[in-house]
């Protein structure tokens, strides 16, 4: 307990040092939240543009593909599957 007492007294004797540094805390703290703010926007907005202009939602390929990757793995009867999807998106507004 003394020795909170003593540095209590001591933050206080000189008030313009202590409040100066309590001040530059602050700022280094906004800086710091706001940079780490900044960070976490740039990476989402990078995943949604990786999304919405490369991937998409949803990727359907021939089963075979997964395992070799080979492009001419192709899907058999892509109008029938995508008039099954379209069917779906009716149903479901």
């Amino acid at each position: 307990m003394m020795l909170i007492k003593i540095a209590w007294r001591n933050i206080w004797r000189n008030t313009s040092r202590s409040l100066t540094i309590l001040i530059v805390i602050m700022i280094g703290l906004a800086a710091a939240l706001m940079s780490m703010a900044f960070s976490m926007g740039f990476v989402q907005q990078r995943f949604n543009n990786v999304i919405e202009r490369f991937v998409s939602h949803i990727q359907i390929h021939n089963p075979e593909f997964v395992h070799d990757g080979e492009v001419y793995r192709y899907l058999d009867k892509p109008q029938k599957l995508l008039n099954h999807f379209h069917k779906y998106l009716k149903l479901n507004k």
